[in-house]
């Protein structure tokens, strides 16, 4: 162990003293106090917090590794994290999540300095988290990476104050929002990578007892959460920032807007296709809370006719209304028939003629049947206006559940 420094009469100083019962104070890296300053232009202390972090996750491989290897996987339980139960597997794969999210965020921390290092102080101030005088703000907020996701909202804050401090016709007013924007982009995409690519390490065995539904992280509520952050950013980029900006910059920031949609609307994916059959009633409950927020994410976008990027979330998420709102908005009448071929197991068609319906348009309605090859007429007489199976087309079947079930993955369009 390394010995504490000794001044000139060969004492300890004051600062290497035992503490109380003899145990020695909590000491930042050896290699604090002798690394400049990285706000002097030196990148040495972000290569070191970089590696680090490569370094944990090796060690988060080398865990699960053994936990493979010797079968213990399988036997761990279940922990309570953010207040809901949820599968330890699940939990191991989240850390390296993070992992991968925190190392994002350390690559763009040299490029986005200011911007970056406001937000860790502010997220660091909130958790009551102290930074010693031999180390940087940075340095303690990396140690925890499990808290990762606080930086999120401290981003939009100081998005915030940047947009009403800066004339709209500035650069940084237009900046700072792109760069907020990738960043939180870029993190949950990272994570949500490994998350598909590494998943075959975390799956449940055949046998292994039903678990709670899965709510991963980038897919949490509440303050601070990544959901929430979504939100937020979807509201002002849409009410504050596109108004005021020129094309180019409309045409970038729908392009981070959808990024960013992608997966939040995925992260319902994930929910829904975590629940059982056992749990049709909250399955029935979520995807009602699903659908609302698709919507009311799309219509938006749709409204100011960014017609190619609403198709695009529209399709992979099965949003039929908003398809058909835009084919009639655009008189694309042959987008439509498209549509019907392409979604004909999902009753397309049959959700087109009961749109038609309600907005009374009879003459379209009788052609929509016309063109349709899997109308039956029990269909004709759904008022639901859900894609997909949903309760109302389930309960019109003797194995409704497991009709549900087997069509959840199409229907929700994880494809």
């Amino acid at each position: 162990m390394e010995t504490g420094r000794r001044g000139r009469s060969g004492q300890r100083g004051d600062s290497d003293r035992p503490g109380p019962r003899g145990r020695l104070p909590r000491l930042g890296p050896r290699w604090a106090e002798s690394v400049p300053d990285e706000s002097a232009g030196f990148p040495l202390t972000s290569l070191i917090i970089l590696h680090q972090l490569e370094d944990k996750m090796k060690a988060h491989g080398c865990f699960m590794e053994f936990l493979l290897q010797v079968g213990l996987l399988d036997r761990l339980g279940q922990v309570t994290v953010r207040s809901s139960p949820m599968a330890t597997r699940l939990l191991l794969c989240e850390h390296a999540e993070k992992l991968q999210a925190a190392m994002v965020l350390k690559n763009l921390h040299s490029k986005h300095a200011e911007l970056v290092n406001r937000a860790i102080s502010a997220a660091l101030e909130r958790g009551s988290a102290a930074v010693p005088p031999s180390l940087t703000a940075a340095d303690v907020f990396f140690r925890e990476v499990s808290q990762i996701s606080s930086v999120f909202d401290c981003l939009l804050d100081e998005e915030d104050r940047s947009l009403k401090e800066n004339p709209v016709d500035s650069v940084q007013w237009a900046e700072v929002i792109l760069t907020v924007n990738n960043i939180i982009k870029d993190m949950l995409q990272a994570a949500g990578h490994y998350r598909e690519t590494k998943a075959f390490m975390y799956r449940a065995s055949e046998n292994s007892a039903a678990e709670p539904e899965y709510i991963p992280w980038t897919a949490s509520g509440g303050v601070g959460g990544a959901r929430s952050v979504i939100s937020r950013q979807h509201e002002i980029i849409l009410r504050s920032v596109y108004p005021n900006a020129d094309s180019e910059l409309r045409s970038a920031l729908c392009e981070q807007l959808v990024a960013l949609l992608d997966i939040h609307l995925g992260g319902y994916v994930a929910q829904l296709t975590s629940l059982t059959p056992l749990q049709q009633e909250r399955y029935n409950s979520l995807e009602m809370e699903y659908s609302q927020r698709r919507s009311e994410l799309l219509a938006p976008l749709l409204e100011l006719g960014q017609y190619q990027w609403v198709a695009a979330l529209a399709e992979k998420y099965c949003d039929f209304d908003i398809l058909v709102q835009m084919c009639e908005q655009t008189d694309n009448q042959s987008r439509l028939q498209h549509y019907m071929s392409k979604f004909a197991d999902q009753n397309f068609a049959d959700f087109l003629f009961r749109w038609y319906m309600e907005k009374g348009r009879e003459g379209s309605c009788s052609l929509s049947r016309r063109r349709s090859t899997s109308s039956s007429p029990a269909s004709c007489s759904l008022t639901s206006t859900s894609a997909g199976c949903t309760t109302s087309t389930c309960t019109t079947t003797a194995a409704p559940t497991a009709r549900c079930t087997a069509r959840r993955t199409q229907r929700l369009g994880t494809s």
